[in-house]
């Protein structure tokens, strides 16, 4: 089996083992974190995306960002071309099931440019401890930021469970730039 699809069976599978309290729980203290930092504090548009049962939650992030008045942002996959596109999204229930059954923007929500996304609020299947990432094999967001101009900051968010020591890298993979765990910021 390639390094990356066992990397992803095992963590998937570690998460599948969590207790939807200790999911929440653990989401609420990597939020927190996240909240703290300058990078959040500075952005005035914030990219997120739509947790599954194996991520980090985001609602807090997006209630807190609505709250400070950011304009946020969802990603929404566009099938014919493979690729992401952001779109503002301003209440969650304006989200809905798209690709994978993931919440996303409807195609008539407003597009976010590129140039206007001050950070990247990333998910991940796992983590290493250089910020390299294992998604979940579509390579969306890798392919999204080849495409980047400006550098934004990103940041991972991750449980401890999802980090790793060290993940082979391809040369299309894009590191984060910060990975929060609910234990650490690495």
């Amino acid at each position: 089996m390639h390094e990356k699809a066992a990397i992803r069976v095992a963590t998937k599978s570690a998460c599948r083992g969590m207790e939807s309290s200790e999911r929440d729980a653990k989401s609420q203290v990597v939020a927190s974190s996240v909240l703290g930092l300058a990078p959040w504090e500075k952005a005035g548009c914030v990219a997120l995306y739509s947790s599954t049962l194996l991520e980090v939650g985001t609602q807090v992030l997006f209630e807190q960002a609505r709250s400070a008045g950011k304009v946020v942002c969802f990603p929404r996959v566009e099938l014919t071309g493979g690729e992401l596109v952001f779109h503002r999204v301003d209440r969650s229930n304006e989200l809905v099931k798209g690709a994978w059954d993931i919440l996303e923007p409807t195609k008539q929500a407003p597009v976010c440019e590129l140039s206007t996304i001050d950070l990247f609020i990333v998910p991940g299947v796992a983590f290493d401890l250089k910020r390299n990432r294992v998604g979940s094999g579509g390579g969306y967001y890798d392919r999204y930021f080849s495409r980047v101009t400006k550098n934004p900051m990103k940041i991972g968010l991750a449980f401890e469970m999802q980090v790793v020591s060290e993940i082979s890298v391809d040369p299309w993979d894009v590191p984060v730039d910060l990975v929060v765990t609910e234990s650490r910021q690495i």
